[in-house]
């Protein structure tokens, strides 16, 4: 199956089925949609808090946005940092801005906490503009970020 109709990713040479072993007359404190790193990472975390949850998911675990990103994790989204302030104003960015690395750290740790063998390694990413619009965006980003976590703020 493809991911996006178009492209199949090479995570998806190997597709297993998962047969839902859940307790449909169970009461759950919390229903997770999606089972991608996202979605699997808030239901560990929820339930070393405590929470008893499920995750529903119309594919296969890993199959949707988390299949198709080749493995890689980052901290800069679709909505860029600009766009952040000035939609949310500069604390909410930074604050936007933190919850990156603390995902990655937070993925990082339970690989270490399990012992997942997934060859989890840190490497620097590379941000390119495709359009004058982009490029001014990349301009502004980098005259703000120069910090070691790239996410220093200047009003």
């Amino acid at each position: 199956m493809y991911r996006d109709g178009a492209r199949k990713s090479i995570w998806q040479e190997e597709t297993k089925k998962f047969t839902s072993t859940a307790d449909c007359n169970k009461i759950y404190d919390v229903a997770i949609i999606g089972g991608g790193i996202t979605g699997v990472s808030t239901a560990l975390q929820l339930q070393q808090s405590g929470k008893k949850c499920i995750i529903i998911e119309a594919s296969n675990i890993g199959f949707g946005t988390t299949v198709g990103t080749t493995a890689h994790l980052n901290d800069f989204f679709d909505t860029t940092f600009p766009q952040a302030i000035s939609d949310f104003g500069l604390e909410n960015a930074k604050l936007f801005a933190e919850v990156g690395q603390e995902a990655i750290s937070m993925i990082a740790n339970n690989i270490h906490q399990f012992t997942i063998d997934c060859d989890f390694e840190r490497k620097p990413a590379y941000l390119f503009a495709l359009d004058e619009k982009q490029e001014r965006t990349e301009r502004y980003c980098r005259r703000c970020c120069r910090s070691r976590s790239c996410h220093e703020f200047h009003s």
